[in-house]
């Protein structure tokens, strides 16, 4: 991976926002982190720990994406997918926290086993983890309903792989959590199964316990081997002695063929990895390509909605500017009547000004030539009357006009 520590810096940033949002990412930057973790997983580089430790400071959820999306690709084999595993049960070292790897631990069963079908049945570390669960589904009934629900969501086929290097702790975890769970197991659906993983590993579904059963094998052992050799004894060791020498034939011949077959199988190996390795990481492209296009699609209808929002503010506004313009249109009318009506009472104004004059003229012409009578003539009495009466009659002239001149001596 020639960008690792760029995806480190990704993955740290990721794992900070994560702890100062109370151990929680929303589910866009949650399928990042594992979509990040696959990369390395299948990466040329060996960062098994380094995708186990990650897997451990994430949450559940992390966990469960992560395992989901790389075995519905199908771009690990299961062989990865243990060393993996393996490195993640070694993080497991705080046995105070132990508790928080039960539900990550039963994402990983579930995903793989119903992913990978008869093909998970090789895994040679589910089996720890199975027994892991029962661990804690024996003490607490929170584990023990998810110690059911991880036999109901795989169909009890957690029974199927081979527990041999389970040890006897691990072995009587599981036979315990199964009798807290189906008191009876002939009721369970699958109990068939359960069945045959007890009499496998020496637990007996009539009520025996694993330790009652061990010590009835070695009494019967011990009671064999005392009796007294009989001469049919000798005759069966003479034939075993041949039967020896056969085994030891077959096993010479057996292990050659295995060294060829192993050969043929390494030459074969040698072509496939590279090839297995380009198909992985178009798998990867493919499982990428699923998210993008999701996301694309999600994008997509913001996008539209986004379109329809546009076009119903294009609509409005198209009204507003129509209302606009008819607003503008009537105002240009109000103001061309306006105009008229101004012109109108400029005209009538000026019409009654020109009339006033006219009125004025004529009153005042008269009136100033009987002035011009009297403007040198000598001062008498009687020529005070004649001058007192042309001033009242100029002043009726004005009142007939409409001319106000006495303002506030009224």
């Amino acid at each position: 991976m020639n960008n690792f520590k760029e995806v480190q810096e990704k993955l740290n940033a990721l794992y900070n926002e994560y702890k100062q949002n109370k151990s929680q990412l929303n589910n866009e930057k949650t399928r990042d982190v594992a979509r990040l973790l696959v990369e390395m997983t299948i990466s040329e580089e060996n960062l098994k720990s380094e995708v186990a430790v990650q897997l451990s400071r994430f949450s559940a959820d992390v966990v469960k994406v992560y395992f989901d999306n790389i075995t519905k690709a199908k771009i690990a084999s299961v062989d990865l997918l243990d060393k993996v595993i393996k490195e993640f049960i070694k993080t497991d070292n705080n046995k105070s926290k132990s508790q928080y790897f039960v539900q990550k631990y039963a994402f990983a069963v579930s995903s793989i086993m119903n992913n990978y079908k008869d093909e998970s049945l090789t895994s040679t570390q589910l089996p720890y983890l199975v027994s892991f669960i029962a661990g804690f589904a024996v003490k607490s009934e929170k584990f023990k309903k998810m110690f059911y629900s991880l036999i109901n969501e795989t169909s009890g086929r957690i029974f199927m792989p081979d527990y041999s290097d389970v040890d006897n702790n691990g072995l009587n975890d599981i036979w315990n959590a199964i009798n807290k769970i189906f008191p009876d197991i002939t009721k369970a659906k699958c109990g068939t199964l359960i069945a045959e993983w007890a009499k496998k590993y020496g637990f007996e579904t009539a009520g025996f316990t694993a330790s009652e059963t061990a010590e009835k094998s070695a009494n019967s052992q011990t009671s064999i081997d005392e009796k007294p050799a009989s001469v049919s004894d000798k005759k069966a060791d003479k034939t075993s002695l041949n039967d020896m020498t056969l085994k030891e034939l077959y096993i010479g011949l057996k292990g050659d063929i295995a060294n060829d077959r192993a050969a043929v199988i390494a030459a074969v190996e040698s072509l496939i990895v590279p090839i297995q390795g380009e198909i992985n990481k178009c798998r990867l492209v493919g499982a990428e390509n699923v998210s993008l296009k999701a996301i694309i699609a999600e994008q997509e209808e913001k996008l539209q909605a986004a379109n329809q929002s546009l076009a119903t503010v294009k609509t409005e506004k198209d009204d507003l500017k129509k209302q606009i313009e008819a607003l503008e249109s009537n105002n240009a009318e109000l103001y061309n009547k306006l105009k008229d009506a101004y012109a109108i009472n400029s005209r009538e104004a000026s019409l009654e000004a020109e009339k006033i004059r006219f009125n004025l003229k004529n009153a005042f012409s008269l009136l100033y030539e009987d002035w011009l009578e009297y403007e040198n003539s000598d001062v008498s009495e009687i020529n005070y009357e004649s001058l007192q009466a042309i001033i009242k009659k100029v002043f009726r002239a004005l009142d007939r006009n409409g001319i106000d001149y006495k303002g506030n001596n009224k």
